[in-house]
């Protein structure tokens, strides 16, 4: 079952408490991450409503890089999001504005 889905916050402390039987570590790991950051129970819904989504903006943004490649061959697909990524990076990196006055490499 995943809890991260549940709706109430009793059945995912219940879910909490039969991990803590099986693997006490993996519960201790869990319960440090705040569980308004994974959990539907537990999250600020209102003001943020989620819909059942549980992404985040980089898993979004990956989504969107992989899309293309779902319709293509594993090669095909790597080559795909490699040069994808590459591009995103440099056009970042492209965008920072060098001058004398904020880098030392300036000539």
């Amino acid at each position: 079952m995943n809890a991260a889905l549940i709706k109430t916050v009793t059945e995912f402390n219940t879910i909490l408490n039969l991990i803590q039987s099986k693997k006490p570590g993996a519960a201790d790991y869990i319960r440090e991450i705040p569980a308004n950051q994974y959990a539907y129970c537990t999250a600020p819904l209102k003001q943020f409503p989620r819909f059942f989504h549980t992404t985040s903006n980089i898993t979004e943004s990956s989504n969107f890089i992989f899309k293309p490649a779902r319709q293509m061959s594993w090669l095909m697909a790597l080559d795909h999001i490699w040069h994808q990524w590459l591009q995103r990076m440099t056009e970042r990196r492209d965008r920072i504005h060098h001058t004398q006055y904020y880098t030392r490499f300036y000539h």
